[in-house]
């Protein structure tokens, strides 16, 4: 063989003899093994990390991106700030396991080998900022009859940060809850548990990093008052009676404060804090004694939430003799039953029975309340 300093093995293993020579003139053969090895299959990664103080450093181990960097167990690595230094394995950068990055989006130079073979290859070091955000606040009048209030916490997310549109926010009820990561599962319909109550929120960027602030719950109580009842006569004696009742308007502006309010008249006291259900003005009722919750709701503020009761009255009945006759001279007594709160009858008087000495047309009208 001529070419020793160049030579292509033919097969994997392949045996080339080595004569020997010696200056007394002997002489000896001796097997050399050519043995190539498989070339290192590495790769370039990237390291992410957040920086919580802003100057764009932080610590990485280097050594988490191992696996990424080759995924063989029989290798080694060292680390170094130049690919001359990787090359010439020099100047390794020993404290490794906690390496502060010079500049952001630093490149790292790892030599990776074993007994055999060596490679180079680059780690990427990325430091992003965590998102900048501020407390925030929801206020929102009673909804519910225990007190509560049902919030949309995600219409404080431009309290938190008005810039950053791509923000994705959590909402949790405890620190416990934001180290487990339980999250609020419904954060567009929430009940407050508590009068304040904190919520925990994770703004979270494109990047991965994130920060925690915190979100003040307010409930407003709301004024409720009882008014005096509406009476209505029921005319066909059969229970039901059509009432307006916007005629206790001006007795509920009696007892608010001055303000522009949209009235809406409700069944329940539920429905008229929740603004749903709403029934109309001109109402039916529906049972003899039924109660109708007013939601008053003013410019400014909490609705004032007003309630009286529907009472239908049954029309009195009068069984008398509509003809008596009377003798020129005479005098008769005209009666109706006793047992009426008023009587009036067209001679002025108000009781419920009458003396009368002429003929002619008389009337009553009674009352029972």
């Amino acid at each position: 063989i001529t070419n020793t300093t160049s030579f292509h093995n033919t097969v994997n293993n392949q045996v080339i003899y080595v004569k020997i020579f010696v200056s007394t003139g002997c002489s000896d053969i001796i097997a050399l093994t050519l043995k190539v090895f498989d070339e290192l299959n590495v790769r370039t990664a990237i390291l992410k990390g957040c920086d919580n103080d802003f100057d764009n450093t932080m610590v990485f181990n280097l050594t988490d991106a191992n696996s990424d960097l080759y995924s063989g167990t029989d290798c080694q690595f060292s680390y170094f700030l130049t690919q001359s230094n990787a090359e010439n394995n020099v100047n390794e950068i020993t404290n490794f396991a906690a390496y502060t990055n010079l500049v952001n989006l630093q490149i790292i130079y790892v030599r990776v080998y074993n007994a055999f073979c060596s490679r180079i290859t680059t780690l990427t070091l990325n430091v992003s900022a965590k998102p900048i955000v501020v407390n925030g606040a929801l206020q929102s009048c009673e909804t519910n009859l225990d007190g509560t209030a049902n919030f949309n916490l995600t219409t404080a997310k431009p309290q938190f940060n008005s810039s950053d549109l791509t923000l994705i926010y959590s909402f949790y009820t405890s620190p416990a809850n934001l180290t487990n990561n339980i999250p609020i599962v419904n954060p567009t319909n929430y009940t407050n548990t508590s009068n304040p109550q904190t919520i925990y929120v994770k703004a979270t960027n494109t990047s991965g990093c994130f920060s925690i602030t915190q979100l003040e719950l307010t409930v407003n109580p709301t004024t409720k008052i009882a008014i005096s009842n509406l009476f209505q006569c029921d005319d066909n004696a059969d229970g039901f009676v059509l009432f307006n009742l916007g005629d206790k308007t001006a007795e509920i502006l009696g007892v608010i404060p001055p303000d522009t309010y949209i009235y809406s008249y409700y069944l329940s006291e539920v429905n008229a804090l929740s603004s749903v259900n709403a029934i109309t003005a001109n109402f039916i009722n529906t049972s003899s004694t039924q109660t109708i919750y007013v939601r008053a709701q003013g410019l400014n503020g909490c609705p004032y939430i007003i309630n009286f009761d529907l009472i239908v009255l049954v029309k009195p009945v009068l069984n008398i003799d509509l003809n008596r006759k009377i003798c020129d001279g005479g005098v008769i007594n005209l009666n109706v039953p006793s047992g009426f709160d008023t009587y009036l009858w067209s001679t002025g008087a108000t009781t419920n029975s009458i003396l009368v000495n002429a003929p002619g047309n008389y009337t009553v009208t009674v009352s029972k309340d």
